[in-house]
């Protein structure tokens, strides 16, 4: 399944991922993944952009669900 993820390089990721978080933007039925060196975060629509990212899609895995 391809979803909108914002691509950050891991240095940045924890800062990125926190921002993310504090808006809301964090898609929370998704991980964040690993790939080529680049942290993947997926992101609701309403994702607006930081200097230190990417706007981009790709495949994510669901999280499963907590009991």
């Amino acid at each position: 399944m391809s979803v909108p993820c914002v691509r950050v390089r891991p240095t940045d990721g924890e800062t990125t991922r926190a921002m993310l978080a504090d808006r809301n933007l964090v898609h929370d039925a998704y991980d964040i993944t690993v790939t080529d060196g680049w942290l993947y975060v997926p992101v609701t629509n309403g994702w607006a952009g930081s200097p230190s990212s990417t706007r981009t899609t790709t495949s994510a895995h669901n999280r499963l669900p907590t009991r």
